[in-house]
């Protein structure tokens, strides 16, 4: 599956898989000079993770968290708040129809495309520690901002179907 990625990668940049590669590891070497607690659980046979073994854990990962919100269970009154902020944002956020038919059309399973565009602006935009909603969401156990802009992307798309 990696050698997919790679191959998408190079093909999308017009380089070489190796200079891909080359890169990924370069960036992996760098983010190790001061490992996060989240870095240092990236399973590896040396004192650095090669990109190889980045992407499984990666990979993996990603899947474990797909899987723990798909069985998200939220309570109603922070459903009503995520769809009232849908509705009162999402004129802005979805400037055309285009916009918003691409966003309802696009697979569950790829929503992720939407954490550095929507969720960022979710995050850097909508969030305080001391709104309603962050602590609603904290209350129904999600205390992250990057898990609660998933929550809500998640939730918005769902409704749209």
């Amino acid at each position: 599956m990696n050698r997919k990625v790679y191959k998408a990668l190079a093909k999308k940049y017009g380089v070489s898989v190796d200079e891909i590669k080359r890169d990924m590891q370069e960036a992996i070497n760098h983010a190790y000079q001061q490992p996060s607690p989240t870095a240092q659980a990236v399973k590896r046979k040396g004192e650095i993770p090669t990109v190889d073994e980045f992407m499984r854990h990666t990979v993996l990962e990603t899947k474990k968290r797909v899987d723990e919100e798909k069985d998200l269970n939220i309570d109603g009154s922070l459903k009503n708040m995520v769809m009232e902020l849908f509705n009162s944002i999402s004129g802005s956020v979805f400037v055309d129809e285009k916009a918003l038919a691409e966003f309802k059309g696009k697979p569950a399973d790829q929503l992720h495309d939407y954490h550095f565009g929507l969720g960022l602006y979710l995050r850097n935009n909508i969030f305080t520690s001391d709104s309603v909603l962050v602590k609603s969401f904290k209350e129904n156990g999600i205390t992250h901002y990057d898990d609660m802009s998933s929550a809500i992307i998640r939730l918005w798309h769902t409704s749209l179907q």
